[in-house]
């Protein structure tokens, strides 16, 4: 009997080899998996406040019910063992596809892996690393008005009183009538709001069809321009302002990065411009960083559209980078 019975006991064992080895695998690819979950939910969603606080708290919440988990899981596998000694209960369902300790691995390490996503969310966003949740579209200021003053009137000097009856209108003029039978009258081109040739636009001031941006003075290289926009330059496909520039013929502006822009040691922006049609106005991209801002001029004949991407890398690395970026003196010049 004892012949018989070693290859019996010897086949369990190997099949119990096998079960534990197939459970950490299972385990070694689960945690493999959550890493990768939390680098990619990392990377995408903390890089904006309107994503990375919800990324913060559900990571809060998904350790609070792995640690919730893990209690339970405990509690179970203990009653299961007391049933099996005292009352030969064979180990039944889910709960007994992992032993205990592998069980506890498995939920431990998931809720490490989500605490260090939350943590590293929760640094970025003390740290104001985040993007804008909404840019600031500059508003144009209206002028001030002057006050009307009123001219003195000399003591004792009598007032004349203002007719009261009302005055008798005067017939207007028939546009029509140009002195000339049969004669037409041509429009205008010059309409009140059409812009006289040669002048000039800050785009500070003007709407965006695309993206959004802070009106300000900034400085680039101790050179102050007190008419600049200031915008989050990330990737060239998220950063993007657009401009109607129909009927103007050059840009001009001032690239750069603010002499008081935190965190931009190393950190190169790089800007590119298109017309309407996707076509690049300039070869290579404007390249600057802090201490090296470009004079950028564009030649915007049959320009409709001015399209503006922005993208932040690191100088040595080339890894994407975020930084803050401006043009100081935006203008356009009309034909």
């Amino acid at each position: 009997m004892s012949v018989s019975g070693i290859p019996h006991e010897g086949a369990g064992s190997v099949n119990t080899a096998k079960k534990s080895q197939r459970a950490a695998g299972f385990v070694f690819f689960s945690l493999l998996a959550a890493v990768i979950a939390g680098l990619v939910l990392y990377f995408a969603y903390a890089g904006t406040a309107d994503t990375a606080v919800p990324l913060l708290i559900g990571c809060v919440l998904v350790a609070f019910l792995l640690v919730i988990a893990s209690a339970r899981i405990t509690v179970r596998h203990r009653r299961s063992r007391e049933l099996t000694e005292r009352h030969n209960v064979p180990p039944k369902g889910l709960l007994h596809a992992l032993d205990l300790r592998q069980w506890l691995t498995l939920f431990v390490g998931v809720t490490v892996i989500a605490i260090s996503t939350g943590a590293l969310t929760g640094v970025r966003i003390l740290a104001g690393d985040t993007g804008p949740v909404l840019g600031a579209t500059a508003v144009p200021v209206a002028p001030a008005t002057a006050p009307a003053t009123l001219d003195p009137v000399p003591p004792g000097a009598e007032v004349a009183p203002t007719p009261s009856g009302t005055p008798e209108a005067t017939p207007e003029p028939d546009p029509s009538d140009t002195g000339e039978e049969g004669a037409t009258v041509e429009p205008s081109g010059d309409g009140p709001g059409t812009p006289a040739p040669g002048s000039t636009k800050y785009l500070d001031s003007e709407d965006v069809i695309d993206g959004s941006y802070s009106a300000k003075a900034v400085s680039l290289s101790a050179d102050r321009y007190s008419r600049g926009i200031s915008f989050y330059c990330d990737t060239a496909t998220s950063t993007v302002l657009q401009w109607n520039v129909a009927g103007s013929s050059r840009f001009s502006a001032t690239a750069g990065i603010d002499d008081n822009t935190d965190n931009t040691f190393g950190i190169v922006a790089e800007f590119s411009f298109y017309d309407q049609d996707g076509r690049k106005l300039r070869a290579k991209p404007v390249e600057v960083s802090v201490g090296h801002p470009a004079k950028v001029t564009l030649d915007l004949t049959g320009v409709v559209s001015l399209r503006m991407t922005c993208a932040g890398r690191d100088g040595k690395t080339d890894a994407q980078e975020d930084t803050y970026a401006v043009l100081g003196d935006p203008i356009i010049v009309h034909q």
